[in-house]
């Protein structure tokens, strides 16, 4: 009996390839399945009563949504899941946010995964049926009979549409194996600028962007601080949105490493009128109305947008087993663990960690793999080593990992041609699987091109690009390879 425990879309996946070897019972805090693709209009800048809704108390955020107008920053042969393809006839190489949430729709009814789910439901804490001593306490969370006393498990989880007298109801249910799917862009990362405090601008970050006219941009001097992908995604929006045209906000200033930006063709236009201005570094400070960059030159600003990433989170097992170990003012929240292969949690490994990871153009695609050994594992195809082996292997990833000068915070980062494949390898030792020739290089093939073209900062030509000249003759991707 496993539980995925999810609000995002690969928590579906999981569900496809974990119904058939496992009583699979899903949770879903949203009213619909899709997690981050399921639009809601309402963020933290418009909701009416924060503390009234039950996400937002248990977390401190909402639930996520992408932006309405979003284009995916990755071609659709990315973001299609294992004997389900896209319609590359009726779907753009670039999906729109309503094209891949449709796709998803259409996933979850393809493989029967509703009657496994259940909305408006949400996790609020996972325990060990073996952590409870007090004879009160496990009556309070249903542990009274012998009938589960065996499950691993105990779950309490609380409706997040309240009755009428304003109550979330509150339920409790036993498992073998969490499996947890909630994904990690909810809790956005805004880094600490001497001054922020005073800005009597908005502040704001790219999880609460819904669209081009909320907030209201116009004639505004906006400030984006990053410059990896969600960074130009924002003024892409706000000056190459079909609904406005490029006078609609004042100047953009982005600032943060924007190497790759100054070498950009696509944007040198608006970088010789000053529509966009790149500060390379950090912000130094804020004013009431302005800002001060690393080379101390100034700018007026209406309006700062943080696109600065995500900390990881799981409130659900903030209690006292004790399963991982996570600070929030350690290492940003982002290093945690100890995990096995980074997916299964080395003190009790029948709690399993699938999707993780960022950066790599392929992050869909390794996250469906993950799911896949772990339905392996479940279903006993495969035996995860010992606690004392698995606890070696980490440290010897974790010895490789720091020998590349890299901080702790990216531990869980898989960059694009860099560390991507040979994690892929390491999913595939374990399961026992091979992989097929013509999916990986059809994949390298364009993970190449996306290189050549990100790297100099041509956003624009790499979703002009035509990826299906890629793809080699046969491609095909199967639950047959891994």
């Amino acid at each position: 009996n496993s539980l995925p425990a999810f609000n995002s879309n690969i928590g579906l996946v999981a569900l496809r390839h974990l119904k058939d070897v496992a009583d699979v019972e899903c949770f879903d805090s949203q009213p619909e399945a899709g997690g981050l693709w399921h639009y809601t209009e309402t963020s933290e800048l418009t909701h009416a009563n924060l503390e009234s809704d039950v996400y937002y108390k248990q977390n401190g955020y909402l639930h996520p949504s992408i932006h309405e107008e979003l284009i995916a920053n990755v071609p659709r042969y990315l973001m299609q899941y294992k004997d389900f393809p896209v319609n590359a006839i009726a779907t753009p190489m670039f999906m729109l946010r309503d094209n891949f949430f449709s796709y998803l729709l259409s996933y979850a009814s393809h493989f029967k995964l509703s009657k496994y789910i259940r909305l408006n439901r949400l996790v609020s804490s996972v325990r060990l049926v073996s952590g409870f001593q007090d004879k009160r306490e496990k009556q309070e969370w249903g542990l009274t009979s012998t009938k589960n006393d065996h499950r691993r498990f105990v779950v309490k989880y609380c409706s997040t549409t309240k009755t009428s007298k304003g109550v979330s109801p509150v339920g409790y249910a036993q498992f073998d194996y969490v499996v947890v799917c909630s994904g990690h862009n909810s809790f956005p990362i805004v880094p600490k600028i001497d001054g922020a405090e005073n800005f009597q601008g908005l502040q704001m970050t790219a999880h609460h962007f819904r669209s081009y006219s909320t907030p209201d941009f116009r004639h505004k001097n906006v400030l984006i601080i990053g410059a990896r992908y969600s960074g130009p995604d924002m003024f892409i929006q706000l000056l190459f949105n079909p609904y406005i045209d490029q006078n609609h906000v004042g100047t953009i200033y982005v600032s943060g490493d924007v190497s790759c930006l100054e070498k950009s063709t696509d944007f040198a236009h608006l970088y010789a009128r000053q529509k966009i201005i790149l500060k390379n570094g950090r912000v130094k400070s804020f004013g009431k109305t302005n800002v001060i960059f690393h080379d101390d030159t100034q700018a007026e600003i209406d309006l700062v947008i943080y696109c600065c990433g995500y900390h990881f989170r799981f409130s659900f097992l903030e209690n006292e087993d004790k399963l991982i170990n996570w600070s929030l003012n350690e290492h940003l929240g982002k290093y945690w663990g100890p995990l096995y292969s980074r997916m299964f949690c080395i003190k009790e490994p029948h709690l399993i960690f699938i999707g993780n990871h960022d950066h790599s153009i392929i992050i869909q695609l390794i996250m469906e793999k993950q799911c896949i050994v772990a339905k392996k594992v479940i279903n006993n195809e495969i035996q995860l080593p010992s606690s004392q082996e698995m606890l070696k292997s980490f440290h010897e990833d974790l010895r490789k990992y720091l020998t590349l000068n890299k901080p702790l915070k990216d531990y869980y980062r898989l960059d694009t041609s860099v560390n991507d494949w040979s994690y892929i390898e390491q999913l595939r030792q374990l399961a026992k699987m091979k992989g097929n020739e013509i999916v990986d290089q059809t994949l390298k093939n364009i993970a190449t091109k996306f290189l050549e073209l990100a790297s100099v900062g041509n956003w624009l030509s790499y979703r002009k690009y035509d990826f299906a000249q890629l793809e080699l003759p046969g491609y095909r991707d199967t639950t047959d390879f891994l």
